[in-house]
């Protein structure tokens, strides 16, 4: 289901070539301009280097991940001290001889924030597209979910190296509100949690998550709401208690703002 909601035709593409590469200490790779229409979309997972193109050269290191047009000139290269392992796949939009409008081009550049998740998306691609029928038919969606993946990062704010760990925290943070959405949270313990103060945790966790803590406490909630509406027998005072609610109209009215229905109407729709 969460394939075949991907209609857009940005993440509708074909792959030509994808692997995993350890590069040699004498690796360098230089692109030459072509009429094509491909992309090349390549992820660092360890070293450094350098990668130029037309109008700038910049450092890479784990974490990077590119899309270079192959109609454009790129000279990649590495320190053989830290050499490189990369992901990366040669791709063109299907259905099309024609280079893309570059508005629906990914940015050329950015820097995953959670690159495990990002990578191990690429690389089933990747695995799948080198297997055998029937797997290597799953390497489409794998490939659209990791362009998804990818759109996302890019909506995301950029992060200066010394966010890196706090935005990490967030990330926990957030994953352990889902899993437990019924904790007892307040922003000033999640702030303490990251060593910085409530003000300074609101800003950053509202660039991360688009909300303020105390927006997504209670989001988190309404949704764990719902899925106990639709799945449990719990009365409704049982679900409030479930979720860390003192009182059952507290809930019921924050339900309500949410969803502009009452928790029993909810329930019987």
């Amino acid at each position: 289901m969460y394939f075949s909601s991907m209609t857009s035709t940005r993440f509708d593409v074909e792959m030509l070539v994808a692997h995993k590469s350890a590069c040699g200490p004498d690796w360098r790779w230089e692109n030459f301009p072509n009429n094509g229409n491909v992309l090349n979309l390549w992820c660092v997972l360890e070293g450094k280097g350098t990668l130029s193109l037309a109008d700038r050269t910049v450092a890479v290191r784990s974490g990077d991940c590119f899309v270079v047009p192959m109609w454009e000139y790129a000279l990649g290269e590495h320190d053989p001290t830290y050499p490189l392992t990369v992901l990366w796949t040669l791709f063109r939009y299907r259905g099309t001889t024609r280079r893309p409008d570059p508005s629906v081009l990914p940015a050329r550049f950015r820097r995953i924030n959670n690159l495990p998740f990002f990578s191990q998306l690429f690389e089933r691609a990747i695995t799948a597209f080198n297997a055998d029928a029937p797997l290597c038919h799953q390497a489409a969606p794998w490939m659209s979910a990791t362009l998804a993946a990818l759109e996302e990062e890019d909506r995301r704010p950029a992060l200066q190296d010394n966010e890196q760990e706090i935005f990490a925290q967030i990330q926990q943070i957030c994953q352990r509100l889902q899993t437990n959405p019924g904790q007892r949270a307040c922003v000033t313990t999640l702030a303490e949690e990251c060593s910085i103060s409530a003000g300074h945790f609101t800003r950053v966790f509202r660039r991360y998550t688009g909300v303020t803590p105390r927006d997504y406490i209670i989001q988190t909630k309404i949704d764990a709401a719902k899925s106990l509406l639709y799945l449990s027998n719990y009365s409704i005072t049982r679900i409030a208690e479930v979720l860390g609610y003192r009182d059952v109209f507290h809930f019921s009215r924050q339900f309500r703002d949410r969803t502009s229905h009452s928790p029993s109407h909810f329930r019987r729709r």
